[in-house]
């Protein structure tokens, strides 16, 4: 996935400012007028498993660049630029074979933002994570469902993002608060990789579900489930801000299903720090697998530190205690582990027995790019 810098591809008309109101849709795929989200297609038919599907790894040689500017801009001497980041990729044709460049001058972009399947080969080039901010405000309680509420949502494959931050200006949600999750990225497409990108919000804040994805040097924040889903994902020298209360607060919730799966969270080299009382993970699935290797734990961790959540297999049993029973007998399933991590909230004196103190060979893999074979599709400047 290579930036370019080509030939510059306009629209034949200006394309439509986005509505100062983020209560009402300025998207060109909306089906309905004054709705606070697009029209919802549903999601591509493949789905998180242990075999990704292989869209092609590189785009022909055409290379096109788009320009994207808030529209309150000048228009720095272009003829024509794009002022909403929807517009531009709606640019883009169906079936993209060719590099797209999508240029992101500085500002505030108040809008819902999708890329569907059908549009690989997408680069979303920012200003710098403090200057292009995509942002919106859905939760769940208002889209209906906790994936609808994202702010940006990626299906093709082949994407890449670099210096922007992607957020969801939902309230802050409180713990056990219904319908407040607010997701700032859903990435449902393989082969996504992100550089120097922030993500903000409270709960749920990077819905990882579905391929392989590569996170380095980002700045990630929130306060329950901050990253969840059943992504294949390697984090590098990413920062964790937990704002969560006291009481509360949990950095992953991994949806591996079944040992069939090569899904997982790998975080290398990282930070977690900010507030609360954080589980490092608690189980969405029955072989949820994640790892923290060589990351500095700020005193915010659960002693702790992993929990056997009762996942949706369990809730069909009425009584809490049951599930705890029946959420203990499969404890082996679930990969939670550790290695060369510092800081007070790396103490290990207190973590649940069946967390796994990795060796050195294991640190070894999943801190490689061949975790998420990485090797196949990534570019040198990683």
């Amino acid at each position: 996935m290579e930036q370019c810098h080509g030939q510059w591809w306009f629209p034949t008309t200006p394309a439509t400012p986005p509505s100062p109101n983020p209560t009402t849709s300025t998207l060109t795929n909306s089906s309905t007028t004054g709705s606070s989200s697009p029209a919802w297609t549903g999601f591509p038919t493949t789905s998180a498993t242990g075999t990704p599907p292989s869209p092609p790894t590189t785009p022909t040689t055409t290379c096109t660049t788009l320009v994207v500017m808030p529209s309150s801009s000048s228009g720095f001497g272009l003829q024509t630029f794009y002022t909403s980041l929807q517009s531009a990729i709606d640019a883009v044709p169906e079936n993209n074979t060719g590099q797209v460049t999508i240029e992101i001058l500085p500002g505030t972009y108040t809008e819902k933002v999708s890329i569907p399947a059908s549009k690989p080969f997408i680069t979303l080039q920012g200003a710098g994570r403090a200057l292009t901010i995509i942002t919106y405000n859905d939760t769940a309680n208002s889209t209906g469902s906790t994936v609808k509420s994202a702010t940006f949502s990626i299906f093709a494959a082949n994407f890449t993002a670099r210096n922007i931050t992607f957020q969801n200006s939902a309230p802050y949600a409180i713990a056990g608060q219904t319908g407040a999750q607010a997701v700032a990225l859903l990435v449902w497409g393989d082969m996504a990789a992100f550089y120097g990108c922030g993500f903000v919000s409270s709960q749920d804040t990077i819905c990882d579900q579905n391929g392989r994805h590569y996170f380095r040097d980002c700045y990630v924040e929130g306060n329950i489930d901050i990253i969840w889903g059943n992504g294949q994902s390697l984090y590098e020298y990413c920062e964790i801000q937990s704002t969560a209360d006291n009481n509360s607060g949990c950095i992953t919730a991994q949806g591996r299903a079944s040992d069939d799966e090569t899904t997982g969270f790998a975080f290398v080299g990282g930070s977690i720090t900010g507030t609360g009382y954080n589980l490092l993970g608690r189980a969405y699935g029955l072989y949820s697998r994640v790892v923290f290797i060589n990351t500095y734990m700020e005193n915010i961790i659960n002693p702790a530190g992993w929990d056997d959540w009762p996942t949706s297999d369990f809730a069909k049993l009425n009584s809490k205690s049951t599930r705890r029973l029946l959420a203990t007998s499969t404890q082996r399933h679930y990969f939670y582990g550790e290695y060369g991590n510092t800081g007070p909230g790396a103490n290990l004196t207190y973590r649940v027995s069946w967390m796994k103190n990795l060796t050195s060979a294991d640190a070894a893999n999943f801190s490689s790019l061949s975790f998420i074979d990485g090797t196949l599709w990534l570019t040198s400047e990683t």
